[in-house]
């Protein structure tokens, strides 16, 4: 049954699960440095340069002197915000930010606005308007979109009835209703955005574990494993460290299959998956690598160490009651000998596992060169 992922989101456009919107947060941080730095310093400078008809506007020098102080201080302000930016790591830091910066543009609006000899109320009205526009256009919580919004609205109508006179009623409450309505439908849209975006995120996520996990069992497929297999030898070619890996199989498993059914054998390979993840660390890959044959990479692991997991594992195993009742598995592991490539090192391990297979099934082979142990292990 398809999830209804519209129902993951809150009222403020958020992820109801926590978890889910902090990886969402963090996938759109990366994304956000591509683009916001430049808006934030182009809009910036466009804010500067109104500068230019406040000089043919306002004809008191001493008014036009503190117009251009508070612009340029406000431009330096996004300058350094914008130097400032790469440095932010989280996004509800970028977010306090950029509300603040906008809070401030409101406000350097309202001033140079009654710093005018007779302020045109219905001119300043369409600035309040692009203000809540671009306020919605820029990357930003839902909410903190709509706080800015109201404070800018709410404060230019205060500021109009206390300096300006004789204002008709009638005017005022059609710019009341205007800006309201323009608010009103930017956040709706800004809102739907903020949804599309969060399902999008849900979709690209799931994709991405379609295409690394095996669809039965849930852990990497082939594939993915041979992605992780090749970072761990190159980073061990780099940085000398233990690297060991393990190769198992269900002894006896076409039995299984034979006997109670296919949807019997995958309720096994689940059982077995569940049995196995439970024993290891999470730094630990584990993968299907096919059928009823199944890998277990260990980072920073010596050989004899590998070796104790390993029969802990199978000792785990063969004690376990699953659905079609006790069953065995055969495995081999082995460490990385410095230098040598992924398939020579994998293939090593699965002979190792061959050989298990003819010693009888149920015992672990590991190659007895610098380990003390013996190379066949039993109960």
């Amino acid at each position: 049954m398809k999830v209804d992922q519209t129902n993951m989101i809150n009222r403020f456009g958020e992820f109801k699960d926590k978890k889910l919107e902090k990886e969402y947060e963090e996938s759109e941080l990366i994304v956000l440095f591509k683009y916001l730095r430049p808006i934030v310093l182009l809009l910036g400078i466009l804010y500067f340069l109104f500068v230019i008809p406040d000089f043919y506007f306002v004809k008191n020098p001493k008014a036009f002197q503190l117009i251009f102080l508070v612009r340029a201080v406000y431009l330096i302000l996004i300058g350094i915000f914008f130097f400032r930016m790469k440095s932010i790591k989280k996004y509800s830091t970028l977010c306090f930010w950029v509300t603040l910066y906008e809070v401030m543009a409101s406000v350097v609006f309202i001033f140079v606005f009654y710093q005018y000899e007779s302020p045109d109320f219905f001119i300043q009205a369409f600035g309040i308007i692009a203000i809540i526009l671009a306020v919605c256009l820029v990357p930003n919580r839902w909410i903190n979109m709509i706080m800015v919004s109201v404070f800018t609205a709410v404060t230019f109508f205060a500021a109009s009835i206390y300096f300006l006179e004789q204002m008709d009623a009638s005017d005022f409450s059609a710019v009341i209703f205007y800006i309201l309505l323009v608010a009103a439908l930017s956040s709706s849209a800004s809102f739907r955005t903020h949804l599309f975006k969060r399902i999008h995120f849900l979709n690209g996520r799931d994709l991405i574990q379609l295409s690394i996990r095996d669809p039965l069992t849930g852990i990497y497929n082939r594939l993915k494993f041979d992605d992780e297999l090749d970072k761990w030898i190159s980073y061990a070619k780099r940085y000398p460290c233990d690297l060991s890996l393990m190769i198992f199989d269900i002894d006896y498993f076409k039995k299984i299959n034979d006997c109670f059914g296919h949807l019997t054998g995958d309720k096994v390979l689940t059982e077995v998956t569940d049995l196995v993840r439970g024993m290891i660390r999470e730094t630990d890959i584990f993968a299907r690598w096919g059928g009823e044959e199944f890998v277990i990479l260990l980072p920073n692991t010596h050989k004899s160490e590998a070796v104790e997991i390993t029969e802990r594992i199978r000792k785990r195993i063969s004690g376990y009651d699953f659905t079609s009742g006790h069953l065995t598995c055969s495995f081999g592991v082995d460490s990385w000998r410095k230098e040598e490539e992924r398939d020579s090192f994998v293939q090593r391990v699965d002979t190792l596992l061959l050989n298990a297979k003819e010693m009888g099934k149920n015992n672990v082979q590991s190659d007895d060169v610098h380990l003390k142990k013996p190379t066949l292990l039993t109960e």
